[in-house]
C-alpha cells in the first residue's frame, strides 16, 4: 500500500464531516466570519477599530502550540500553566468538542476557531482547526482554507486584528500549513494567499504556527514569506523546537514590535512543544 492510500484510509477512519461552508466560530459556536477577502478585511478592521476600547498591553505574551487534537490527558493541565501569563494563544489542531468548550480557565477568554472539519469525539461533533484565543476581543477576524491534496479536508489559518495602545492594529496570523504534498505548488499557494492580504497592512504583524516546512523547498517558501513581508524570525536559546527531517517546523515571525523574551518549551502533552514570546511595542 503506497503512502497516499495509507493516509487516505487513516483519515477516512476518523468519524468526521465537512461543514457546508468555510466558517470561523466564536465561543458560542456561532459563525462570525468566513474567508479572508483582502480589501474587505482592511476596511472592516479600520472601521471596527474606532469602536474597540480594549487593547493589548504595551508588553504582551503570545503562546503558540500545536495541541495534537488534545489527544493526551495532561494537555489541559499544562495549557492552564502556560495560559496564566499569556495574553494571546495561537493554537493548532484544536478540536472544540464539549470537553474543550467546558475547560474552566478558558471561559473568560475570547475564542475563535477556523473549521477545517467536524470531528466526532466525546459524543458530539467538535470543530477541528486552528484556534486563536485572547483576553480581549479581536477588532476583526477572518480565515483561510487550503486543500490538502492527499486528504479530504483542508488546513486552516486565522487572521486576527488586535488594537494596540499606540492606536495601531496588530495583524496576527495563526497558521497550520499544508503537510502532505510531493512538491511545493500547493504549499506555496497557501503562503502566497496570506502574503497577498498582509501586504495591505503597514503596521505590526505576527505570523506564527505550525509551518510544516520540513524540506529545503518548503524552507525557501517560508523565506519568501519573510522577505515579502519584511518579517524577522524569533530566535530560541536553547532551540528545543520539534523537528521533522531535522528541521524545526514551528515558528514565530514578526515586524513592528520588539521581542523582550522568547522560550521554547518541551512537553509530553503534545507531539509539539509550546513557544512563548513576550513582545513590546516599538
Amino acid at each position: 500500500m503506497n503512502t497516499t492510500m495509507w493516509l487516505l484510509l487513516a483519515a477516512l477512519s476518523w468519524p468526521w464531516q465537512l461543514p457546508d461552508s468555510n466558517q470561523v466560530l466564536d465561543n458560542n459556536g456561532d459563525t462570525v466570519a468566513g474567508e479572508c477577502m483582502a480589501s474587505d478585511f482592511v476596511a472592516q478592521a479600520d472601521d471596527h477599530a474606532f469602536n474597540s476600547v480594549q487593547t493589548l498591553p504595551e508588553e504582551f505574551e503570545l503562546l503558540v502550540w500545536n495541541v495534537y487534537k488534545q489527544s493526551r490527558t495532561n494537555l489541559v493541565q499544562q495549557l492552564r500553566t502556560y495560559a496564566a501569563s499569556a495574553d494571546v494563544m495561537a493554537l493548532q489542531e484544536v478540536v472544540a468538542d464539549s470537553q474543550w468548550q467546558n475547560v474552566d480557565f478558558l471561559k473568560p477568554w475570547y475564542r475563535y476557531q477556523a473549521v477545517a472539519f467536524d470531528m466526532l469525539r466525546n459524543g458530539n461533533y467538535g470543530a477541528a482547526g486552528v484556534s486563536t484565543i485572547s483576553r480581549i476581543p479581536v477588532v476583526d477576524i477572518c480565515g483561510w482554507w487550503a486543500p490538502e491534496p492527499w486528504l479530504p479536508f483542508p488546513k486552516t489559518a486565522l487572521l486576527s486584528a488586535f488594537r494596540l495602545p499606540s492606536e495601531q492594529l496588530l495583524w496576527l496570523v495563526n497558521l497550520h500549513a499544508i503537510n502532505f504534498t510531493v512538491g511545493t505548488e500547493e504549499y506555496l499557494a497557501q503562503l502566497i494567499g496570506i502574503i497577498g492580504v498582509l501586504n495591505l497592512h503597514s503596521g505590526p504583524i505576527i505570523v506564527t504556527g505550525d509551518f510544516n516546512n520540513w524540506s529545503e523547498s518548503r524552507h525557501h517558501a517560508v523565506k519568501q514569506l519573510q522577505t515579502e513581508l519584511n518579517l524577522k524570525a524569533v530566535t530560541w536559546t536553547p532551540d528545543v523546537r520539534v523537528r521533522f527531517f531535522g528541521r524545526p517546523i514551528d515558528h514565530v515571525f514578526y515586524r513592528g514590535l520588539n521581542v523582550s523574551a522568547a522560550v521554547a518549551e518541551t512537553s509530553d502533552a503534545s507531539d509539539h512543544g509550546p513557544l512563548r514570546v513576550r513582545f513590546k511595542l516599538n
